[in-house]
């Protein structure tokens, strides 16, 4: 029996690119751990990577193809089933043409050969798209259309930071590998602010809370920027790190209402508005943005918001500062091999994926999912 212990790396799609000793018996992995060695991961992996191995070898796992006939499943051979595929393909080609096909694929572990399935239906002929996300979308589009793009600071960047603050981003839920360099910065006397509906789950260190009304981050944001609009002297935008475009429209907007009443809809204090108004100003402060605040109506708005109030602040285009939202895992990816949609493409919104469907005239023939 052969028996090493494996260098690799996690393929989940999480930015932190953990890496990971795997210990394989003839093939045949046996455990996982953190490798103590890799500056992030330092030797430990979340729940669901531990649990790799478990469903690897769980008896529940489907190895084989299933073919469902009559309502009923039966397994068939990986040879039957692309040939039941690619008939179907054909077929559906023939007698209703590519409009009738349709992929959706979702992130998963947001792999780099994943976008491949793609480029090969655009190359039956003009399939049918889908536009939009369930996701991240809002947000990231947001970004795009305040920055060029969405991209976040490196990790190790809030060492640069006086204050952090987390917006809708639990980290003892979503980021478990930057809890221990959190709690040694802050130790060390950097100033942690979670704003959050729901309080944060185990691990966050010592920190101060602004539980906000759950969809109230346009209100909260808002009555941010208009407690620093009225600090900042008059012309301070040509100071500031970076450029801003659109000031006069986001001061109006910041003042279209009362603060009293920026504070109601956030469902918290004036003084409480005052005050992160002022640790803004005490910077650089890093704005770590989770992607729930999106998932509402106005949610493209309230990330927007947010990223108004790190460029009036001064803590854009800064070390230790930002509006960190998303991480580009494919930033040194050159997309093109993936194709582009044909101009001829029909699109379906995935918001309303089922009733577009249901809609679609001509129907949808062969869907893959």
């Amino acid at each position: 029996m052969s028996r090493e212990i494996l260098r690799t790396t996690c393929a989940r799609d999480c930015p932190d690119a953990c890496g990971m000793l795997v210990d394989v018996e003839d093939g045949m992995i046996l455990s996982l751990k953190g490798d103590p060695d890799h500056p992030i991961t330092q030797g430990y992996l979340c729940y669901r990577t531990n649990r790799y191995p478990s469903k690897l070898h769980s008896s529940d796992r489907i190895l084989q193809p299933r073919l469902r006939n009559a309502g009923e499943f039966r397994e068939i051979s990986w040879d039957e089933a692309f040939q039941v595929l690619a008939d179907r393909l054909q077929q559906t080609l023939e007698d209703h043409g590519a409009q009738a096909i349709a992929e959706i694929r979702g992130g998963g572990s947001l792999g780099l050969l994943k976008p491949l399935t793609t480029r090969f239906f655009r190359s039956l002929g003009p399939v049918t798209e889908f536009r939009g996300d369930v996701c991240a979308g809002a947000g990231y589009d947001a970004q795009v259309l305040d920055f060029g793009c969405s991209d976040s600071h490196d990790f190790f960047d809030i060492q640069n930071s006086r204050r952090i603050w987390l917006w809708g981003k639990n980290l003892g839920a979503s980021w478990i590998h930057m809890l221990p360099l959190l709690r040694r910065l802050v130790d060390e006397g950097l100033h942690l602010r979670y704003l959050d509906p729901m309080p944060p789950v185990a691990g966050l260190p010592a920190h101060d809370g602004t539980a906000l009304r759950p969809g109230g981050d346009c209100e909260l944001a808002l009555g941010i920027g208009q407690v620093l609009l009225d600090l900042r002297p008059k012309g301070f935008e040509a100071d500031l790190p970076v450029p801003v475009q659109g000031l006069e429209s986001f001061a109006a907007l910041c003042r279209s209402r009362s603060l009293a009443s920026w504070a109601r809809g956030a469902d918290v204090s004036e003084s409480q508005l005052s005050r992160m108004a002022e640790e803004l100003l005490d910077g650089p402060v890093a704005m770590h943005l989770g992607w729930g605040m999106q998932r509402r109506r106005r949610g493209g708005l309230a990330v927007r918001c947010v990223d108004a109030l790190a460029a009036i602040s001064g803590n854009l285009g800064v070390a230790g500062g930002g509006a960190c939202y998303y991480y580009q895992r494919r930033g040194a990816v050159d997309k093109a091999v993936f194709g582009q949609p044909s101009e001829q493409a029909r699109s379906l919104c995935v918001g309303r994926m089922g009733q577009e469907i249901l809609d679609a005239d001509p129907p949808l023939r062969f869907l893959w999912i």
